[in-house]
């Protein structure tokens, strides 16, 4: 009790706590601490919810994602970008689609490069690379990183020859 009591004092310091545990590996601990804050914050929250998807807990990611919206926190490109990112470590492309999606549709917010990173690599990783190469966006390098990446673990040489050919015609920006 003395610990919760503490904790709640600096939101701060149980964020930075949740933040540890989970990058140690130990989400349990991190969940923990997270269910302990009594006034979560939005980076209470992007700090759980990252976590989760660093962890490979995409569906748990997404559960405290949905408990954040009836909160009715106003949200940022920050937790999206989270967000997108444990449907990518999971493999929840409709998921994650969805998501990329309510960002300019329900919460009107642009989606950025990053955002487009993350989609990029859900796309690839669930073997959609022909999609990502097509996702409206200036690329990147670190784009392009994770697009030959990806054309090299499908064997999709000629997509790869492609992406290679495009980065040469723009001068590799």
């Amino acid at each position: 009790m003395l610990r919760s009591m503490r904790l709640q004092k600096s939101v701060s310091l149980a964020n930075a706590l949740v933040d540890m545990h989970a990058k140690c590996g130990n989400i349990n601990k991190a969940c923990q601490i997270f269910d302990e804050i009594q006034d979560k914050t939005l980076v209470s929250w992007t700090s759980i919810i990252h976590g989760l998807g660093m962890q490979g807990q995409g569906v748990s990611a997404l559960v405290r994602f949905f408990q954040m919206l009836r909160e009715g926190l106003k949200l940022d490109g920050i937790v999206f970008q989270s967000i997108l990112s444990a449907c990518s470590h999971a493999g929840l492309v409709e998921e994650g689609r969805k998501c990329f999606d309510s960002m300019v549709k329900d919460h009107h917010l642009e989606q950025g490069t990053e955002h487009y990173v993350c989609m990029v690599d859900l796309l690839c990783t669930a073997g959609l690379i022909k999609e990502a190469f097509e996702m409206p966006v200036t690329a990147d390098a670190i784009m392009w990183r994770v697009l030959v990446r990806a054309c090299q673990k499908q064997g999709d040489i000629n997509l790869a020859n492609q992406v290679i050919k495009y980065v040469d015609e723009i001068g590799g920006k």
